[in-house]
């Protein structure tokens, strides 16, 4: 069909014709803005794992460094490292 025979169309089929084409691109945005949506949910919890890893790596880097140096200074591992007061009150306020 083409848009002079919209001329010729009755004001009913016009109007039905107008309704369809409203609904069918309304279906389309939708679908658009959910694909954004989805690819935008992706980012962020890419992003979120990569900084939990992150903390986790540096976590584990200290842990070793930690366990490294009490087995240098022949310390128990087992046994938790003394806290200076500072750390202490730090921790608890």
């Amino acid at each position: 069909m083409y848009p002079s025979d919209f001329r010729d169309a009755g004001e009913d089929v016009r109007t039905t014709l107008l309704a369809a084409l409203c609904a069918s691109r309304q279906a389309e945005i939708t679908d658009a803005l959910v694909e954004l949506l989805v690819a935008l949910v992706h980012k962020i919890n890419a992003r979120a794992e990569r900084r939990v890893e992150r903390q986790l790596t540096a976590e584990l880097k200290t842990f070793r460094l930690d366990m490294d140096k009490r087995l240098d200074l022949g310390l128990p591992v087992g046994v938790p490292r003394p806290r200076s007061a500072g750390t202490i009150a730090a921790s608890v306020g």
